[in-house]
């Protein structure tokens, strides 16, 4: 057991989650602390005033948040008696506490030690404490986990390199499954609520990242070919911020996610919804920390073969879309394309055939 008595709180193990209430982010904190400091069935919780003190909360939230624990059984509360840790399931409460699987199933020891403020030592001491060799090992189960839940294969074979034809064979065969499962996810009756909303809009932006950045370009611009007033919404905090100024409800954010989300996507989304806009996300995964901010979620497969990601059934999927909408107001989309065709012809942007032939 531990001494509870005098020994300063390691405040680094008390760093507050945000998007929660008070009480409950000093719970998690609190599970964190448990965890980080590897406290045994029976060891005694730090004085009321020193744990309120390191959180930065008021005796009656970190009440409010240890009545929390007690209520979930990590701790039990005694007469007279500071409350003392039970015998909890520690793979649980870990499992719980991801909050963002994604950085644990594909980060470094040291980007997961940033985001929770700890150090990398402490990272690898937590990995061996679930009983795994260190972190790769419990890095590997939480990446197989998180594929499987994202509906994802994670032991996708690939040939052994410069086996080119082999890999070619079984990229044209992960096309042809993943279009068809995008038809089954992503019905008729789901493109006309998303044309609804894109319709009705007042302003439509469009996020990616990564390789999603040039994935919203497409999408803007082919809802641009059918009136829809659609722009691309700059990377980076700064950015994006300046972009999203006056959005609200009657706007719609498109947000594309593939299946690996970034920072950037969860916050614009997150943003989005506090303003009332209409959220659309697009992504491979129903799990996918972006859904929580999404008004609407379309499902559409990700996961490559000789990359990591594949980029056709989004595309695709923006096809469908722009299809629906131009068969929805046929004249609009039809005056467009002409309207577009003579701009084109009249300020010389299309070649002729006798410049093509040099």
């Amino acid at each position: 057991m531990k001494d509870d008595a005098e020994s300063d709180l390691p405040v680094v193990s008390l760093a507050m989650p945000a998007r929660e209430s008070l009480s409950s982010r000093s719970a998690t904190a609190l599970k964190r602390y448990l965890l980080a400091e590897r406290l045994e069935p029976g060891d005694k919780l730090p004085p009321e005033r020193r744990l309120a003190e390191a959180l930065n909360v008021s005796r009656t939230v970190l009440r409010e948040a240890v009545n929390q624990l007690v209520g979930e059984g990590l701790v039990r509360r005694e007469p007279s008696r500071s409350p003392t840790v039970t015998d909890f399931d520690r793979r649980q409460l870990a499992a719980q506490l991801l909050e963002e699987p994604e950085m644990l199933a594909f980060g470094s020891v040291g980007q997961v030690a940033g985001q929770l403020a700890v150090e990398p030592e402490e990272v690898q001491r937590f990995a061996r404490d679930l009983g795994y060799s260190g972190y790769q090992t419990l890095q590997a189960s939480v990446r197989e986990a998180y594929l499987r839940n994202a509906g994802l294969d994670p032991a996708v074979v690939r040939p052994a390199g410069g086996e080119a034809d082999e890999l070619l064979a079984e990229q044209r065969r992960r096309q042809r499954a993943d279009l068809e499962k995008l038809y089954e996810a992503v019905g008729r009756a789901q493109l006309d609520e998303m044309c609804a909303a894109l319709e009705g809009a007042r302003r439509v932006v469009v996020y990616g990242e990564g390789a999603s950045a040039a994935l919203a370009g497409v999408l803007a611009r082919m809802l641009q070919h059918v009136g829809v007033n659609a722009q691309v919404m700059a990377n980076g905090p700064v950015d994006s911020a300046l972009d999203m100024y006056g959005l609200g409800p009657q706007d719609v954010v498109l947000c594309i996610a593939l299946w690996l989300p970034f920072r950037g996507s969860i916050d614009v989304m997150r943003l989005a919804s506090d303003a009332g806009c209409h959220t659309v996300a697009f992504t491979a995964s129903p799990g996918s920390p972006i859904t929580r901010y999404s008004k609407q979620v379309a499902i559409v497969p990700a996961q490559g073969t000789a990359l990591s990601f594949t980029v056709l059934p989004t595309v695709a999927l923006f096809e469908n879309l722009t299809a629906v909408l131009a068969g929805r107001r046929p004249e609009l989309a039809a005056d467009i394309q002409q309207s577009l065709h003579n701009r084109y012809v009249k300020e010389g942007l299309v070649a002729h055939m006798r410049d093509l032939r040099g």
